[in-house]
């Protein structure tokens, strides 16, 4: 999809062409959608960082946002860090994300594995984890999944970390502030 309107605080009026909500509902209400909680997903542009020396190996490309409220206009508010103004632009590509028991397990285990094959299948010697408070046990009802799906793919790594009420990890070259994401290092 593409970003067709925008207006100030993290605000997307149109997708598409079309108000927001009308494009977002158009796509939710298929049928081989899988259930979950509906977030926007922004394609971070990195073109103005001289990139040459960096490696992007594992690194998400999509800030991810929260769908918080909807406008009598049909426009849909996003959830950000102190303000989505900076990276919100029309024309900017995006997609839909599901969050979801089996997506954040998903997702963290092709994560887990991309940084395995990054550095030629050695795993990690320790890992810190910082977690939103939305996630562990009030996702999962049980404690340490994440924990072990990260173990499942690297083997028994030493593994320490906290629940916070947002997180700090890059994005393409970039480094945001996200909610209900696991930051891994």
């Amino acid at each position: 999809m593409e970003i067709t309107g925008i207006a100030e605080g993290g605000v997307v009026t149109h997708l598409d062409g079309q108000p927001a909500i009308e494009r977002i509902t158009e796509i939710s209400e298929r049928e081989d959608r899988p259930s979950g909680e509906l977030f926007l997903g922004l394609k971070v542009d990195d073109a103005a960082v001289d990139h040459s020396q960096l490696d992007r190996s594992g690194r998400p490309e999509y800030l991810i946002r929260k769908l918080i409220a909807r406008t009598d206009s049909g426009a849909c508010v996003l959830m950000g860090g102190v303000s989505n103004d900076d990276v919100l632009e029309e024309g900017q590509t995006c997609k839909l994300h599901i969050f979801s028991r089996p997506s954040v397990l998903k997702q963290l285990r092709e994560a887990a594995e991309a940084d395995l094959q990054a550095h030629s299948g050695r795993p990690p010697d320790a890992a810190f984890i910082v977690c939103c408070g939305a996630r562990g046990f009030n996702l999962f009802n049980a404690s340490g999944v994440e924990a072990e799906t990260l173990n499942e793919a690297w083997g028994d790594v030493p593994t320490i970390g906290f629940f916070a009420a947002g997180e700090f990890g890059p994005v393409g070259l970039r480094t945001f502030a996200h909610a209900y994401t696991n930051t891994v290092l």
